[in-house]
């Protein structure tokens, strides 16, 4: 396991949880996020961002973890969102066509406020 790595869940409200992802995010570390994120799904979060900001590198396996977890948190009415202020994170979403299956955003402000309160996306 790579020293640098750090994953915090920190409670916002009864269904919504902000995910913080420092360092590399790749084969050896997201199986973390995903299970962190599945243990939250059973906790009942229906509202999960994931924090970019810290995160220094994105692969494959963290972009299918994502997307798992979305399906995940929507499968109990909820939505993922990832915060990702990274113009060279950001890319590597858009490369892969991932970032027209994620909200991104920039912030973790602007991130909780696409949530309802029970976690789903607001109505457009």
């Amino acid at each position: 396991m790579k020293a640098d790595f750090a994953l915090t869940p920190v409670r916002v409200s009864s269904t919504a949880y902000v995910l913080e992802v420092g360092g590399e995010l790749d084969l050896y570390t997201a199986p973390r996020l995903s299970s962190q994120a599945g243990e939250l799904i059973a906790l009942g979060a229906t509202g999960l961002v994931v924090d970019l900001t810290e995160t220094t590198f994105v692969d494959s396996t963290a972009l299918h973890v994502l997307l798992d977890a979305r399906k995940g948190v929507r499968a109990e009415g909820g939505e993922l969102v990832v915060v990702c202020p990274s113009s060279s994170l950001r890319r590597i979403f858009e490369i892969t066509g991932v970032d027209g299956l994620l909200l991104l955003c920039g912030s973790v402000e602007a991130a909780l406020e696409t949530l309802s309160p029970d976690g789903s996306m607001h109505a457009a």
